[in-house]
């Protein structure tokens, strides 16, 4: 019998449709999967499901949780629902927890929200669950705020404060999307085994079809607000009918996108010099000057022209301490920084006029880097104050050629940021970061919080600037797949120190330090995934 059954679900949103008759099933004990690229509308359905659509929303079709119809359920209804049947896990475990209280507390908050029990209780059952998450109290204590926990653990706790009631269904929207491979494999394994222990069905939404192999019994793939077709995983990922399906598939499985390039010999652009930094040791006890926390230990190595470089490694490897180091944003303790064979150096007046522009950055989140208020042809033409005062008639004309080698039209300069999808973002940021033609332009997760499709294409684009314009990227990455797909060298970092380097092919293919292994091991691939579901079913 289905726990879950959404029937023929339309949805207006200010009058424009966003779903067109979706219909799905899921069983008790049964992993979904709903995948698509962004604005399929599969976060639309989970909020339907959830009755957490804005409020002028127009609803129609069906949607049974068990007995409950849950489109006829008043809003006082729906939130005794919300958390006791039904638990969600957001994408975004940051914007989702409370910043000013301690993650036991707000646990323990939706045991006493749903049930008459005391406080001791309620911290009883958010310690055990919190244990079960892989949070156990003596390790990490219930007294932390939400700023204090890493990435993973604090998408465990929004696990433990959706399952803490024992919910019979749990959604969970991209909930290992901003992961790096460990802590992702780790909040996969996590759900798979609450989903077989406990017996509750999931819900998993995402737009990684290698997640989708790995986790999901049964799969639907979303375009446009439909369903466009479902079936069992491992079967439908082999026979696939539709051709924006098998797009999609072919975006997930990461390969090679340019031949690598072997530039022996060639003068470096950007070189670090046995770079060590380091934190906590401005405070001074007892006199005593103490040796604080090595978060980046005896760098080195050297970009060369043209060439393409990932660094790879989990979070708190010391990866954005690095990068900050080689953009001349801190100053190491020691070790040298050289950009075209001459220090570069933070707060140096030289640097800022001069060596700036041959160094730009391509951020994780490019709405967030935008001035909302300003236009795109504006914020792309905001690095040439580097170059001093130029006419307007080349700052227009460099612009339009700009915009037309990311692949956007000459006359989106006239338009805002807010008026683009995140691809079409993170084409403007990459025409920011390369107007003023520098030598090495440094990408810090730039493509991490895009979906499959978008993020082929971005990648195709840089291999394609790479090759015309001669720039060298630094891909600061955890996504070891985007690193095989546009790298032609790759430095594996764990704790403060480069563990291993090497040509792409070579490491992907004979990884030596057990640390490469294991993250090799914990990147989800789409052929390994269906082979090993295809024995453990023999």
């Amino acid at each position: 019998m289905s726990l879950l059954v959404v029937d023929n679900l339309r949805v207006r949103l200010r009058g424009v449709p966003v779903l067109h008759g979706v219909s799905l099933k899921i069983s008790k004990g049964q992993i979904y999967g709903l995948a698509g690229a962004s604005g399929a509308g599969k976060s639309i359905t989970a909020m339907s499901i959830m009755g957490l659509l804005p409020p002028k929303a127009q609803v129609d079709g069906t949607i049974h949780l068990g007995r409950n119809d849950l489109l006829k359920k008043s809003e006082k209804q729906m939130c005794a629902l919300r958390g006791k049947q039904i638990g969600m896990v957001f994408q975004e475990p940051m914007s989702a927890l409370n910043p000013l209280h301690p993650i036991g507390k707000q646990v323990a908050e939706t045991v006493r929200i749903h049930e008459n029990v005391s406080r001791k209780e309620a911290k009883v059952r958010a310690h055990h669950v919190l244990t079960r998450v892989g949070l156990p109290p003596s390790q990490i204590s219930p007294g932390r705020f939400a700023h204090e926990l890493s990435g993973g653990q604090r998408q465990r706790v929004m696990i433990a404060m959706a399952m803490v009631l024992k919910p019979k269904l749990l959604i969970a929207d991209e909930p290992s999307t901003a992961l790096d491979v460990t802590a992702q494999a780790q909040i996969l394994r996590l759900l798979k085994s609450l989903v077989r222990k406990d017996g509750v069905s999931l819900l998993l939404i995402t737009h990684d079809l290698a997640v989708m192999a790995q986790m999901a019994d049964e799969l639907a793939i979303m375009r446009a607000g439909k369903i466009i077709e479902s079936g069992p995983t491992p079967k439908l990922l082999r026979h696939l009918d539709h051709e924006y399906s098998k797009t999609l598939l072919q975006s997930a499985i990461m390969r090679p996108l340019r031949l690598p390039h072997k530039v022996h010999g060639t003068e470096a652009v950007l070189e670090a010099k046995n770079i060590t930094c380091r934190y906590g040791r401005k405070y001074r006890t007892n006199g005593h000057n103490p040796p604080g926390v090595v978060a980046v230990d005896g760098v080195s190595f050297k970009i060369r022209k043209g060439e393409n470089v990932g660094l790879v490694g989990e979070s708190g490897c010391g990866k954005s301490t690095l990068l900050r180091a080689l953009l001349a944003l801190k100053a190491p303790e020691s070790g040298q920084v050289l950009l075209h064979g001459e220090p570069f150096l933070p707060n140096s007046h030289k640097q800022t006029k001069t060596q700036r522009k041959h160094i730009q950055m391509v951020f994780q989140d490019p709405y967030s880097s935008f001035n909302p208020r300003h236009k795109i042809a504006r914020l792309i033409a905001e690095p040439f104050y580097l170059q001093g005062k130029i006419s307007a008639e080349r700052r227009n004309a460099a612009v339009a050629d700009m915009l037309e080698k990311v692949g956007l039209a000459v006359d989106d300069g006239n338009k805002y940021p807010h008026q683009f999808s995140g691809g079409q973002r993170q084409r403007i940021a990459i025409a920011r970061a390369l107007i003023t033609k520098p030598s090495v332009v440094a990408l810090d997760e730039a493509v991490s919080a895009l979906d499959v499709t978008m993020r082929a294409q971005i990648l195709a684009l840089l291999g394609e600037l790479t090759d015309a314009l001669g720039v060298s990227f630094l891909f600061v990455s955890h996504d070891l797949g985007v690193v095989r797909a546009i790298c032609d060298r790759v430095l594996v970092m764990k704790d403060g120190k480069i563990v291993e380097e090497g040509e792409v092919g070579d490491l992907f293919s004979r990884p030596l330090h057990p640390y490469t292994q294991a993250l090799i091991a914990a990147t989800p691939d789409v052929e390994t995934a269906l082979e090993e579901r295809e024995l453990e079913r023999d």
